[in-house]
């Protein structure tokens, strides 16, 4: 398993950034290449391409390294299969890439890395001038890398390898702790001893509300600009300012969190730490199936009746000595019972001799005399 350190490259200097800046268009139109590709495919009913096809077709046609053009076409693929995946799951609103791409992250593969005493030389493919950034003194060896614009400035991802040997249980004597991570509070610890430690996660939201009220604000003013407009460019870049700072805030009290929970099992000597997976909840438990509630003692049965109008329709209702709204209908129970209210709010069933009913509707009632209830 691989995990990424993010390099700012903030305060390059104008030579490599439009480098940069080139490469990217140049990967941009690579996976446009592979777009059409696929989309052909999909449009004419026949087999989709493999790995081999959008390889071909882009060898050799772009400014790019050749291992930095089969990276572009590797992470289209990836891009498709997801897009199958999930919509074989259902998601049917999930669509297969489509859209143009004016800028596409520039990748290298290890290969096409060559690493001085204090700087990096990236190759842009043969006859090309290289692309030379500052190496990470922590930078040890040749790793597969990144640059991503992230809507100010640009970033260096690089790729570090991480141990993944399966390690092996530990006896019931050994001290371990169990960690379940969430928003309200961002990390609970517990561990086979007792004790247990809980990180707050507010902070986390607070600056997440103070984000979304600032994108509010920022985008209410840009709506009253013309699109394209230098205020409009202009609040635009405010925009990703403020989402970038959000980003980092965010990073920032996460890294603090996980520092307490590490120092906290530090300094108790736990051995194991186990994290549920995130993103996955336990099933909810099987309810049964809802029983029919039993009628109250007390309740009279339904009384049918006849109207005056219709004697081929038969309305039932639980009534007493009541009157329907509708004009030539009258009901009379032989208990002769009245109600307290002065006026029931009850609903009736008009069935014809067929058996067809005709629909439930509110009837107004009155509870004294036979007169209608207007």
């Amino acid at each position: 398993m691989d995990r990424v350190r993010i390099v700012s490259l903030k305060g390059l200097r104008k030579r490599p950034s439009a480098t940069i800046r080139e490469g990217q268009r140049e990967a941009a139109r690579v996976w446009m290449v592979c777009r059409d590709i696929h989309r052909e495919a999909r449009q004419q009913h026949g087999p989709w391409p493999n790995r081999d096809v959008p390889q071909k077709a882009t060898k050799g046609r772009f400014a790019l390294h050749s291992q930095s053009v089969q990276m572009g076409t590797h992470a289209f693929l990836a891009n498709g299969d997801t897009a199958q995946k999930l919509r074989n799951q259902g998601r049917t609103e999930i669509r297969y890439p489509y859209k143009d791409k004016h800028l596409y992250p520039l990748m290298w593969s290890a290969q096409a890395m060559h690493r001085e005493e204090r700087r990096m030389v990236l190759s842009m493919g043969r006859g090309r001038p290289s692309l030379i950034v500052p190496k990470p003194a922590w930078l040890t060896e040749k790793r597969a890398c990144t640059i991503v614009w992230n809507g100010v400035h640009q970033e260096l991802h690089i790729c570090i390898a991480h141990d993944t040997k399966e390690r092996p249980l530990l006896e019931s004597t050994y001290k371990h702790a169990t960690v379940d991570l969430g928003q309200i509070h961002q990390a609970a610890v517990v561990t086979n001893t007792g004790e247990a430690l809980a990180v707050s996660g507010r902070g986390i939201r607070s600056l997440k509300r103070l984000h979304s009220k600032q994108l509010g604000a920022i985008q209410k003013k840009r709506s009253r600009c013309q699109k394209g407009s230098r205020r409009w460019r202009k609040l635009g870049r405010t925009r990703a300012k403020r989402t970038l700072r959000c980003k980092r805030q965010v990073r920032d009290l996460r890294h603090k969190g996980t520092r307490q929970v590490g120092d906290f099992c530090k300094e108790r000597g736990i051995e194991a730490l186990f994290c549920r997976q995130p993103g996955r909840r336990a099933p909810p438990p099987l309810r049964p199936s809802p029983q029919p509630a039993p009628e109250p003692a007390g309740v009279r049965p339904r009384t049918s009746m006849t109207c005056n109008r219709s004697p081929n329709k038969t309305v039932s209702c639980l009534v007493g000595r009541m009157a329907h709204a509708s004009p030539g209908m009258s009901v009379v129970h032989p208990a002769g019972i009245a109600t307290r209210r002065a006026r029931v709010l009850h609903a009736a069933t008009v069935t014809s001799p067929k058996g067809e009913t005709r629909g439930a509707r509110p009837v107004a009632l009155k509870a004294t005399g036979m007169s209608s209830a207007r």
